[in-house]
Formats: C-alpha cells, sequence, structure tokens
C-alpha cells in the first residue's frame, strides 16, 4: 500500500495482523480537531494481507497507537489520544473496545460523551446526535499521558493475576502542568 492518508500531526501508522488474518493499522489524525478531507484519517484500517482491499474498520479515533487483541476473546482494544488545549485536565486519554463499523467520538465528542467546544459536527448533525452515535471508552485515563503502545500480557515473569491484562505505555504529556503519564499503565481484565 503506497496510498495511506497524510500524516499531518500524526504521521505514525502502527499495524499488527489480527486473529482474522487481516492486517490492522491505524491512521492517526491530520491536526489536533479538525474535519478531515480523507476519510481514512483518524481510524483503524483493515486490510487483506496483500493490499488488496483495505475498509475502515472504526472512525473517530484521533491516534490509537497502541492496540491489541485480549487474548481469551479476541476483541481488539486500543489507546487513543486526547484532544490538546481543551485545559490540563481535558481530554482523558481512552481505553476504548473497537468495533467494525462504530464510531468514537473524535473530533466533536471526547471523553464520556463531552463536546468539543472548538469544533462543530457536520451540517445537518447536532453534538447530541453525534454523540448519541458514538461509543464511549471502557475507561479513561489522566489527561495528556500519551498511550503510545499497548499490549496484553501472556507471559509468566509477572504473577498470574495479570496474565490477560493489558498495559499501555505512557510517554508523558508536552503541554499539561503538572506533567503527567512517563510510566505502565494496566487496566485489569
Amino acid at each position: 500500500m503506497d496510498d495511506l492518508p497524510d500524516g499531518g500531526q500524526h504521521p505514525n501508522r502502527t499495524l499488527a495482523m489480527g486473529p482474522d488474518g487481516m492486517l490492522y493499522i491505524s491512521a492517526g489524525s491530520t491536526c489536533n480537531a479538525c474535519a478531515e478531507t480523507n476519510p481514512e484519517s483518524a481510524t483503524m484500517l483493515r486490510a487483506s494481507p496483500d493490499g488488496a482491499s483495505r475498509t475502515i474498520f472504526a472512525s473517530g479515533l484521533r491516534n490509537t497507537i497502541g492496540f491489541d487483541w485480549q487474548p481469551s476473546t479476541g476483541r481488539l482494544f486500543g489507546a487513543d489520544h486526547g484532544i490538546d488545549w481543551l485545559g490540563d485536565e481535558e481530554q482523558l486519554e481512552e481505553f476504548n473496545l473497537i468495533e467494525q463499523g462504530k464510531q468514537y467520538g473524535w473530533p466533536y465528542v471526547y471523553d464520556f460523551s463531552k463536546f468539543n467546544p472548538q469544533d462543530n459536527p457536520p451540517e445537518g448533525i447536532s453534538l447530541e446526535q453525534w454523540a448519541a452515535q458514538s461509543q464511549e471508552p471502557m475507561v479513561g485515563y489522566t489527561a495528556h499521558g500519551a498511550p503510545m503502545q499497548m499490549t496484553f500480557y501472556e507471559g509468566s515473569a509477572f504473577p498470574e493475576e495479570f496474565r490477560g491484562d493489558a498495559f499501555i505505555a505512557m510517554r508523558g504529556s508536552w503541554n499539561r502542568r503538572p506533567p503527567s503519564g512517563y510510566e505502565i499503565s494496566r487496566v485489569d481484565f
């Protein structure tokens, strides 16, 4: 594939093979909060391994760099970066159950159905309607922690109660006082 959306603010593209044998590609947003011109921006894409077919698996994901499949269920989860410039305590970083065909709010709705005061949805749809069609996160994490990578633990080095839990590496904030992140976060399943 040589025609993925331009990166803009989030040029990274995380790739992983899913349990269904398909290639999953995180395509981050080109901006902090905007109406994207390319429908594949701010999405999770799914493609055949040879790249011959590609679809939008889920949308409204600002920048889900870290994602993985929960070992016992095969369900896809991801850690998404929140919008900047809403304040030190806004927006929480999101841990989402990412499901096919679902929309996750960005750029108009964030956190647990909060409205982004900086942008309005397309003509003909209200913020309330956008929120109603958006999936809320499973868990929120301190604003601006910047989740970078995520994996489900399946090893034997940690105590048994950690097996099957998600671990998320937080890069840390660049625009929050006091700073947040700079740690590994565990989601207890």
